[in-house]
């Protein structure tokens, strides 16, 4: 198995954790002060309802959507009543038009507070994982971003730290290390195989669909040996990509159809063992009676393109572009590259009218600090010709 690297992009509010096997990215973990209720907060919360069915109650946790607290089983009667204020801990965060997952706290510290309110801030994305470094071991850990970097020497004790690494190029570290395009290429619907053949990718509310074609695939072998090549290669690469675009829940995949049985049983066989490295439970339960194969795994944390990107409508159904906060991130990131390269000249990003509205609002912190930091003003011009995920980043006003 090849080592792990860890590279944590830390040059704005928003630290990127990207894990990487082999040159190839694995994972991405995101962590955004926008964030509602990340898992460990302690929060003083309102009951809103009270569900005997489903045996849990749904509360007001300060995010979009109410948290879900579930009972105990065979409690007799429900531990909370509708209106209470009540302490708990975000076990899981919200997921798509899902809520956090709850657990109750200790009912002490909700003293003399109204909720909803954040009473003990759980760890942060780089926090935890600094704290976890004894079970993971990577081969190195590499920082862009000063803040970042004081954070890992406070960590890490000195007779460790031979993992550091400071990323000192003139690009970002995600941009020198091709982290960038992988996780552009991450949020594209199709995979390409190195057969010609393709997986398609999509997420909706009830599951992961995942369809195996094999477009092109042409090598002068006979159908059966090329059917069987390309479902290998897939089997693979989805294992990759449940990882890498943390996709979870019901997953449903539609391999290319083989008349043989044997080749299906090594098909689970390759599909399970892939996935065998995963650090999330990944079950892959068999073939279905219409011939699908149905894999389950284990929801922890929004999708990679549920936490970048928003839903826009396409001619064949839903599709998806990178989120006016997301894009907003992207051009400080390239605001900075380009001030760096020319200093003491102002920096202008051309924008749609929804990233520069976020960059004034949300992101004015960053763009202040950016703004030190280059010592040069950085000029947001609103362009609503600009398509929706473009920027133009560049020197001069």
């Amino acid at each position: 198995m090849p080592a792990l690297d860890i590279y944590v992009d830390g040059l704005t509010s928003e630290t990127r954790i990207a894990y990487v096997e082999g040159g190839e990215l694995v994972g991405l973990r995101i962590d955004r002060p926008q964030q509602h209720r990340r898992v460990g907060d302690v929060v003083l919360g309102r009951v809103r309802k009270v569900i005997g069915g489903i045996n849990g109650a749904f509360l007001d946790i300060g995010n979009p959507e109410h948290g879900f607290l579930p009972f105990a089983d065979k409690v007799k009667a429900p531990p909370v009543s509708e209106g209470d204020a009540v302490v708990v801990r975000v076990t899981r965060s919200a997921m798509a038009e899902k809520g956090a997952r709850l657990a109750l706290g200790n009912p002490t510290l909700g003293d003399g507070n109204v909720p909803p309110a954040v009473l003990v801030a759980g760890p942060d994305a780089l926090d935890q994982e600094l704290a976890s470094l004894a079970h993971r071991q990577p081969a190195r850990i590499v920082i862009d971003g000063a803040d970042a970097w004081s954070t890992a020497l406070a960590h890490v004790p000195a007779s460790e730290r031979d993992i550091l690494v400071r990323h000192t190029g003139e690009e970002p570290l995600f941009d020198s290390c091709g982290i960038e395009a992988q996780i552009d290429a991450a949020l594209s619907p199709v995979v390409l195989l190195p057969s010609g053949g393709q997986v398609h990718i999509r997420e909706t509310p009830a599951c992961v669909t995942i369809d195996v074609d094999s477009a092109a695939a042409s090598d002068g072998r006979s159908r059966a040996d090329t059917v069987r090549q390309i479902n290998r290669e897939a089997a693979l690469t989805i294992a990759r990509e449940l990882r890498c675009r943390n996709l979870s829940g019901n997953i449903v995949i539609d391999f290319i159809a083989s008349k043989n049985k044997k080749d299906g049983a090594a098909l689970l066989d390759l599909l399970r063992s892939s996935a065998a490295t995963d650090a999330l439970p990944v079950e892959v339960k068999g073939w279905s009676r219409l011939g699908l194969v149905e894999v389950v795994r284990r929801r922890q944390a929004p999708s990679l393109g549920d936490q970048l990107c928003v839903p826009i409508a396409l001619g064949d159904g839903l599709g998806q572009v990178k989120s006016p906060l997301t894009l907003g991130y992207a051009a400080l990131r390239q605001a900075g590259v380009a001030g760096r390269k020319s200093p003491g000249r102002p920096v202008t990003v051309r924008c749609p009218p929804d990233v520069c509205e976020i960059l004034h609002t949300n992101l004015s912190h960053d763009v202040r600090a950016l703004e030190a930091r280059l010592g040069s003003p950085l000029n947001l011009s609103a362009d609503p010709a600009i398509p929706m995920d473009g920027l133009d980043v560049f020197t001069g006003a």
